[in-house]
């Protein structure tokens, strides 16, 4: 091989690396690993009426273990985010189920994400056993509606619901926001082959919470169920606001939040950039071989 040859691809080697690097990141993924001491300047422990007390942060993720009787029916607990996200964006969600009574009534035990939006759309998908429905996936979709004449709540909701029978007692869940179009996925098991369940008009508005609970349908019953994993990927990173933990007079909210110990990973996600830059890379060979062949 000649000098000049030699010259001429170090040279377009160099131009794609300049190219690769100034282009802008198209998407960036946040990886938590919630067994690895879940820090709360992201995520907190959430509940109603004392329900917080049944989540617990472990080594082998979030437990949430919840005993529910028809003299106390327990409301829904989990973690819940502390920053919100903008644009586009997927969130996937990595659980297991390991007991689980089956309700004679309510709406459903088992583990739900849910995504409330700034002005008032929310969603939810869950992994259920539903009364009527049995082992199922249910993806839910709440709209504002208007109150009705001499209704004292000022923020309704419409609520609609799709019912996909699953198998295992595992998987993942997933959200997925492109544009104005809201996308719920779900992954049955050990497949990792994610099978769309709805999709539907959303807000393109601020997503000001995302949760990760365990419920058992407000009735009686038991179940209990651990998060492992839960990652992130959104086109516009946002800037999340992430106060200080809590002072340890909460205990609410800071019993089970240790001392912050990891943070979550992330990686830009550069596909176009790297195919930009293999097509330019392609486009200067072609026309140098040519040049050089003469």
């Amino acid at each position: 091989m000649s000098l000049r040859c030699r010259l001429f691809q170090t040279l377009t080697g160099l131009f794609c690396l300049i190219i690769l690097c100034s282009l802008p990141a198209r998407a960036e993924v946040y990886e938590f690993d919630l067994t690895d001491k879940v820090d709360p300047r992201y995520f907190r422990v959430f509940g109603s009426q004392g329900s917080e007390q049944f989540t617990e942060l472990t080594d082998e993720g979030v437990r949430i273990a919840i005993t529910s009787t028809e003299e106390n029916r327990v409301q829904p607990s989990g973690i819940i985010s502390r920053f919100g996200l903008n644009g586009d964006f997927t969130i996937t969600g990595t659980f297991k189920i390991t007991e689980m009574e089956i309700p004679k009534r309510g709406y459903g035990a088992g583990a739900k994400m849910m995504l409330e939006e700034a002005s008032g759309f929310c969603a939810r998908l869950e992994r259920i056993n539903r009364p009527r429905y049995g082992e199922v996936f249910k993806a839910q979709l709440g709209v504002p509606a208007p109150p009705e004449p001499g209704d004292r709540d000022q923020n309704r909701r419409s609520f609609s619901q799709d019912h996909i029978p699953a198998k295992s007692k595992s998987g993942k869940l997933r959200l997925k926001r492109e544009g104005d179009q809201l996308i719920w996925l779900a992954a049955d098991g050990e497949n990792e082959t994610f099978q769309e369940l709805r999709k539907e008009n959303f807000s393109k508005g601020r997503i000001t919470d995302l949760s990760l609970a365990g419920q058992t349908g407000l009735a009686a019953g038991m179940v209990e169920l651990y998060w492992t994993h839960l990652t992130i990927e959104v086109d516009n990173l946002p800037e999340p606001e992430l106060p200080a933990p809590e002072p340890e007079s909460r205990p609410t909210e800071t019993a089970n939040n240790p001392t912050p110990q990891s943070t979550p990973t992330h990686n830009n996600i550069n596909y176009w950039n790297w195919m930009i830059g293999a097509g330019i890379a392609l486009l200067v060979g072609c026309i140098g071989y040519l040049i050089f062949k003469k």
